[in-house]
């Protein structure tokens, strides 16, 4: 089993060992899987530029180092870009849940950041926000998968499925 709460937003996955609760444009940005019982977590995050600042790969972590401060201590991983400013905050829960409590994602064109209290899509004319979703036992890997209209939306079965437009 492994549980995923990104925002406001739960995805619980009791059936399989992987799943992906947030894909953009066909690319999965947080994908997780268990293995032994151990949750392994992979993820790529981004600053507000959409420039890559850290990934983790079944829970190996690197990260740019021109990033101000990057801090893991006990259960919580931590970002900033300059003092007192977090652009992202993992927390982890073993040995088979995390919380990603602020964070930028980013994939081709294609970005949304992450609040405690939402996921959030801005364009130029407005904004679509993802708060409070529940979804429990899903019997397909992905949780929210974006898409734009230049890239195809897959054949992966997802809870929300939502083509977005750019601009």
């Amino acid at each position: 089993m492994s549980k995923v709460s990104i925002g406001s937003n739960t995805f619980v996955q009791t059936m399989g060992s992987v799943s992906e609760p947030l894909v953009l444009n066909g690319e999965p940005l947080v994908r997780v899987r268990t293995e032994s019982g151990n949750l392994l977590v992979t993820a790529k995050l981004f600053d507000a530029s959409g420039a890559t600042i850290l990934t983790i790969d079944d829970n190996e972590l690197k990260y740019n180092t021109e990033i101000w401060d990057v801090e893991f201590i006990s259960d919580r991983l931590v970002v900033r870009e300059a003092h007192r400013k977090v652009i992202a905050k993992i927390v982890f829960y073993p040995p088979d849940s995390i919380t990603v409590e602020r964070a930028y994602f980013a994939h081709e064109g294609l970005s949304v950041q992450v609040t405690a209290r939402e996921i959030l899509y801005r364009t130029k004319s407005g904004k679509l926000s993802l708060s409070g979703n529940k979804i429990l036992d899903i019997p397909y890997p992905r949780g929210v998968v974006l898409t734009d209209e230049h890239h195809e939306v897959g054949n992966s079965p997802a809870a929300i499925n939502l083509p977005v437009r750019i601009g």
